[in-house]
């Protein structure tokens, strides 16, 4: 049984009796704009507050179904538990507790903060998200890959019915990948306590488990953002063209390591000059592993790029050669070298061989697990054929 919930009206100082999904917004009006707000009344417009019955996904019921009005980039929750045997008021958890001021927008407002659209506040005046409707629900992830990689996801569908998760998507930030919250993050971070009873008290994540992720993610300071964690070869991450430097974390059974990558897709006009980073935009890439057939003891890391989001363009003020071989999808990413004899500029596929540098990428070759096995485990993670083809510098 879900706790009853007042929320106060901020229009007519109502007092409104809720239960299951508990929403707030402003009405529309016939031509579907809403009323714009003064600049002191966001504090008067709570965030959406739903409760959580499940985070499994054979367990989600039409009372776990989430809508989330376009005006809001986030929402609260409220967990559910079981009813005492004893027969006490039991009910749902009010979190609260939890929730501390620095934590959250507003310690007012109960339990755990879900924030979907981490781009809002940025967007233009006047632009509008659309509604979001779907259901919170908690990854597990296969027995090949390290239970540390769980995530709290949600999940687009057409309906309030659970059958139609099997159709829907899971809701992607717009440039920057499917929406996610680490296990990492959850473990060790104080509004996500609840989050975390939840998970043990259904079983989705053991206390060892738990307990580790919490000492990984707290030393390595893993928070809500921290976007490229990466578990496996073909796990799909994006990355953007312009940053000098990627930070990796690489997950293994039982360790999180933290990896600078410089960006590779750039190149130093001279010895002592800066890196020069010619593109603008962003790329869907996954790591693989590069096959030699004169060493199979060689263990080599290349980066695939999967697909291009919108198009790579020189950057602004870039005065460089033109004929770079701009990423495209199927290739592997390039880096540059510029000669020293005549200053021409040459690409090849970038590569690490990780028993030399970057030991952090180690965790990718798990014995448990063969490349070909992986390949066709994240095949069917993204629903499709992956499709490579190599680039015009060569690679397998």
């Amino acid at each position: 049984m879900a706790a009853r919930v007042f929320l106060r009206s901020a229009s007519n100082a109502k007092q409104r009796l809720m239960t299951g999904v508990r929403l707030y917004s402003g009405q529309p009006d016939s031509e579907g704009a809403r009323e714009p707000r003064s600049p002191g009344v966001a504090s008067a417009y709570p965030e959406p507050t739903f409760t959580l019955r499940t985070l499994c996904w054979d367990r989600l019921t039409p009372e776990d179904y989430i809508s989330l009005p376009g005006r809001f980039n986030g929402f609260r929750v409220r967990i559910a538990h079981p009813t005492p045997p004893s027969g006490d008021s039991g009910g749902a958890s009010e979190a609260s507790s939890a929730v501390t001021p620095s934590e959250t927008s507003s310690g007012k407002w109960p339990g755990p903060r879900i924030v979907l659209r981490p781009d809002g506040a940025a967007r233009p005046p006047g632009l509008q998200h659309r509604d979001l409707r779907g259901f919170l629900y908690y990854w597990r992830p296969p027995p090949t890959v390290t239970p540390l990689a769980g995530e709290l996801r949600f999940r687009i569908t057409a309906s309030d019915n659970p059958s139609s998760l099997h159709y829907g998507k899971n809701y992607a930030v717009r440039n920057s990948g499917p929406w996610r919250l680490s296990l990492l993050c959850i473990a060790w971070r104080i509004p996500y306590a609840p989050l975390r009873k939840k998970l043990l008290e259904e079983g989705l994540v053991d206390a060892g488990t738990m307990k580790l992720a919490g000492e990984l993610g707290k030393v390595s300071g893993i928070r809500r953002q921290s976007a490229l964690i990466v578990h496996s070869f073909f796990q799909p991450f994006i990355i953007d063209l312009r940053e000098p430097v990627f930070k990796f974390y690489f997950l293994g059974r039982k360790t999180l390591q933290q990896c600078l990558v410089p960006n590779m897709v750039s190149f130093r006009p001279g010895p002592t000059e800066d890196p020069v980073r010619p593109f603008v935009g962003k790329l869907r890439c996954c790591f693989e592993a590069a096959r030699d057939p004169s060493d199979d003891s060689k263990r080599t890391v290349v980066m695939r790029v999967l697909s291009v989001i919108g198009r790579p363009t020189f950057a602004e003020g870039y005065q460089g050669s033109q004929d770079l071989l701009l990423p495209s999808a199927g290739a592997l990413v390039p880096t540059y070298r510029i000669s020293p004899e005549d200053g021409k500029i040459s690409s090849h596929p970038w590569s690490v061989d990780v028993d030399t540098d970057h030991e952090e990428m180690r965790v990718l070759f798990a014995p448990e697990l063969g490349a070909d096995e992986t390949l066709r485990r994240w095949q069917r993670i993204l629903g499709k054929e992956v499709v490579f083809r190599t680039n015009s510098a060569g690679s397998s």
